[in-house]
């Protein structure tokens, strides 16, 4: 997972731990590229001058109250990309932030190790997760995506599957990995749906996507039944 982060990039850090986000601050800011602020409160979110390209988020008082600050905040950045930190994760658990809306989870244990590549990933579009959290993610998916879900855009059950990962920002390589197929069978795919929407732009694609299934713009996935399916947090 070698990536470069281009540029200078503001990043808002956010939580409910005073000590927890100095801890979180004090790493970020030995990444070359990066300028630390902390998220305003929403209501000053439209008036400040600093426009995020990344939230960081300190989910260790929970999934839930991170995943609230979230939503705050994409109230008025509703592209903006999130990353948690918080303790080691199960596979399920992983899954629940993916589905609350973040892209991925780096643990207090390796922020030394992955702050870095995980900060770059996020920011070239991708999600932070390994082969297993793809695959029961996919697996979670398909699952809790019916025939509703795809009625209007007359998607197949496959180009449905490729779509819910096309909206979690996937790259079509890791959704070729997730599902085990090749890329060049998922631009084929993802070319269909374009062509179904009426789109030519993965954003644009996967925002239909979201209004189609009842979720307003920058929410997090609609898909309840998967959630409740990994229990509490």
């Amino acid at each position: 997972m070698g990536m470069r982060i281009k540029g200078e990039c503001t990043v808002w850090v956010a939580g409910t731990h005073p000590l927890a986000l100095r801890y979180l601050a004090r790493h970020l800011q030995r990444v070359r590229g990066l300028r630390i602020v902390g998220a305003p409160p929403a209501q000053e979110a439209a008036g400040s001058a600093d426009k995020p390209s990344l939230l960081v988020i300190d989910v260790g008082s929970g999934f839930e109250r991170g995943a609230a600050l979230l939503r705050r905040a994409r109230l008025e950045h509703p592209r903006l990309p999130a990353m948690a930190i918080g303790p080691p994760a199960s596979s399920d658990e992983i899954c629940r932030l993916l589905f609350l809306g973040f892209q991925g989870l780096v643990s207090y244990q390796r922020v030394d190790e992955e702050i870095r590549p995980a900060v770059a990933h996020l920011l070239g579009g991708h999600l932070w997760a390994g082969r297993e959290v793809l695959e029961r993610y996919v697996n979670l998916s398909s699952a809790s995506s019916g025939p509703k879900g795809r009625k209007a855009a007359n998607l197949t059950q496959r180009e449905s599957l490729v779509a819910g990962l096309l909206q979690r920002r996937l790259s079509n390589k890791e959704i070729a990995s997730a599902l085990g197929i090749g890329e060049r069978t998922v631009r084929f795919h993802v070319s269909n749906i374009f062509q179904k929407l009426g789109l030519h732009d993965r954003w644009a694609a996967a925002e239909a996507l979201r209004a189609e299934r009842g979720a307003r713009p920058g929410a997090p996935s609609p898909l309840v039944p998967a959630i409740e399916q990994l229990g509490p947090a």
